[in-house]
């Protein structure tokens, strides 16, 4: 029987060959890479969704909110680099999940394995 973190793990470096092909990323050929790839969509998730929380809480700067919206895609951007790609990503700011969002068509719903919320957007940075 598989131990909790082995599934982790296993589901980590799955989302990461995902966001891989998605993408079309190179440079990420051993685990290690693309646990660094996890790791680093995953520190943006988190600011992002503290971003989204202090919104709601109406503990906020427009203009800074703002600000911080634009660093975090802008950074996402650089490692994904989906503006090229002209996929959408987008910056969710309800804080009842996650913050960083892919917008997917029906289609790359089903031809991808990314995973996705109830709504049907792809989490950039999934918890597991």
């Amino acid at each position: 029987m598989k131990k909790l973190k082995e599934i982790q793990y296993e589901n980590i470096l799955k989302h990461a060959e995902n966001l891989i092909a998605f993408f079309s990323l190179s440079g990420y050929n051993t685990d290690d890479e693309k646990i660094k790839l996890w790791k680093n969509v995953g520190i943006l998730e988190n600011k992002a969704h503290k971003v989204a929380l202090n919104y709601c809480n109406g503990d906020f700067n427009t203009d800074q909110t703002e600000i911080l919206e634009i660093e975090i895609l802008n950074k996402l951007n650089e490692i994904l680099n989906f503006r090229e790609k002209k996929i959408i990503v987008f910056f969710n700011m309800d804080a009842r999940g996650y913050a960083l969002k892919i917008s997917l068509s029906p289609e790359q719903r089903k031809e991808n394995n990314i995973h996705t919320d109830f709504g049907g957007y792809g989490i950039i940075a999934p918890e597991f």
